[in-house]
């Protein structure tokens, strides 16, 4: 791909670094949904092999905030749009 000064690039970029990088992501990687609060979210975990993608999309066009209430998705992570560590915590 011949990355131009197109806005959405660097966007782009982050996910198929991550795609490429993550065996979670890998085609015979197990999905599943998570139960969350929020119904304008879609949020699913991808494992394979010791590695998780815990994923949250925002399917509205304005800000949104969920809970995940799924023990799977706790622990330490890392944010690969803000290269920074984050946990999430468990919820009852």
């Amino acid at each position: 791909v011949e990355w131009k000064n197109y806005s959405m690039a660097p966007f782009y970029q982050t996910l198929l670094l991550l795609r490429r990088n993550n065996k979670a992501l890998a085609a015979d990687a197990s999905y599943r949904k998570l139960n969350h609060s929020n119904n304008n979210v879609f949020a699913y975990l991808r494992e394979a092999n010791g590695n998780k993608v815990v994923v949250l999309l925002n399917c509205s066009n304005k800000e949104q905030s969920t809970v995940v209430k799924d023990a799977g998705a706790a622990g330490k992570a890392k944010n690969v749009f803000i290269n920074k560590k984050v946990k999430i915590k468990k919820q009852p």
